[in-house]
């Protein structure tokens, strides 16, 4: 499925040009098997403005979630650097295998199965796929949009590869405030 993704979108090159314009933060998957951490924490990563407590829209000193997105925004580090800095975490390791070895599937190196992370970023639809070498930019949206715009990116996969075997899990804010 990922080939024929891949054969349907604009060139990696040229998405790792256009990423320079509007970029998020994007961490490359260095760990095997890890795509659903890598996907939670691209969206978490992208997203502080929904998530993170305090005033100014960080996440609260001396987390995880602060460390890794001051390593981005204040550092400058890689996508490559920031796949090593979570390959090397003690504390991610901890929570990462605690939840990979309690869940109900096995682990298998040879699964089909995938996660990836879609952000609105500025107006914009990124694809986060920490086995790429770039995020990908999958159009515009609003806010309002961004759900529905989302669901037509799923049901091209859907028709591509023929299947409806994935599961979704939206990051958004509280509505009923």
């Amino acid at each position: 499925m990922l080939a024929q993704q891949e054969a349907a979108q604009v060139s990696e090159e040229e998405q790792a040009h256009l990423a320079q314009v509007r970029k998020p933060q994007y961490i490359k998957q260095i760990v095997a098997n890890a795509c659903g951490t890598m996907a939670l924490l691209h969206a978490l990563a992208n997203v502080t403005d929904l998530c993170a407590d305090g005033e100014n829209g960080n996440y609260r000193e001396g987390t995880f979630l602060h460390r890794l997105v001051s390593l981005y925004k204040d550092e400058g580090k890689t996508p490559e650097q920031l796949g090593e800095f979570l390959n090397e975490d003690e504390e991610l390791e901890r929570v990462h295998n605690m939840f990979a070895t309690s869940g109900q599937s096995n682990m298998d190196e040879n699964t089909r199965f995938h996660f990836v992370a879609y952000v609105n970023l500025a107006g914009t639809i990124w694809e986060l796929d920490g086995r790429r070498s770039a995020p990908l930019q999958k159009g515009d949206c609003t806010n309002e949009t961004f759900g529905i715009k989302i669901a037509e990116l799923l049901q091209g996969y859907v028709q591509m590869d023929n299947s409806c075997a994935f599961s979704l899990m939206a990051l958004a804010p509280d509505m009923g405030q």
